[in-house]
């Protein structure tokens, strides 16, 4: 994935302060935890997923699925075919 403007900035700011609590030796040792932190960020799509998840399960505890087994008895039933 390419470096964006926003990545930049995200690294400096994290940079600053790094070195303003006690610095680091090498900018590799900077990219190093920056690059950790900014894998465990969460985009807008990622909190949709989530959002989705949320709502399968919420289905799920009240009651509002079925088996894909008797979803497809149905589907033939209703088609006829079986």
């Amino acid at each position: 994935m390419a470096v964006t403007q926003n990545d930049l900035r995200g690294f400096q700011i994290f940079a600053v302060a790094k070195l303003n609590g006690g610095g680091a030796e090498s900018l590799v040792e900077l990219a190093g935890p920056w690059e950790a932190q900014r894998q465990l960020e969460t985009t807008p799509e990622m909190e949709d997923t989530f959002a989705d998840i949320r709502e399968s399960r919420a289905d799920i505890e009240a009651g509002r699925v079925s088996p894909v087994a008797d979803a497809f008895a149905d589907v033939r039933q209703q088609l006829g075919l079986g």
